[in-house]
């Protein structure tokens, strides 16, 4: 693969760095009281956590399923498939706080917060944030 290009795929870690809090979207130990996420503020280029699992999320293709149909559909998918399903923009896709296994969901008033279910909350559309790449666009 061209080391120029960077393809994210389904399973794949990443860490979300926001540029208007200058800081990386963080959530504190689970056995903490709260499951809000917070912004923990560092450098882009240098990010340092007490612990980065509570900064790393995974990405999957997001779908509204029973909890034993998706560990079943993640086990065979793994087992059946060498490539990776490749996640573009436009994608419907869930975000799962790494350190947790909890998702990360939203309401329409705005908060942020760490869920255990499956529901709409926690679905988010990949959407480019510059007009360079259009739909379908890795």
């Amino acid at each position: 693969m061209d080391a120029t290009v960077s393809s994210m795929f389904d399973g794949d870690a990443f860490l979300f760095y926001c540029l208007e809090a200058s800081g990386y979207v963080y959530s504190e130990p689970v056995s903490s009281e709260s499951n809000l996420v917070t912004v923990y503020p560092t450098r882009e280029n240098l990010p340092h956590f007490p612990n980065i699992d509570f900064a790393a999320f995974l990405i999957s293709h997001g779908k509204l399923q029973s909890v034993k149909h998706q560990s079943y559909c993640h086990d065979h998918i793994i087992a059946e498939s060498a490539e990776p399903m490749t996640v573009v923009y436009g994608s419907i896709i869930r975000i799962q706080h790494q350190a947790s296994g909890r998702y990360l969901a939203v309401t329409p008033t705005n908060s942020a917060w760490l869920d255990k279910g499956n529901s709409e909350a926690t679905l988010f559309r990949l959407v480019p944030s510059h007009q360079e790449k259009g739909w379908g666009d890795d």
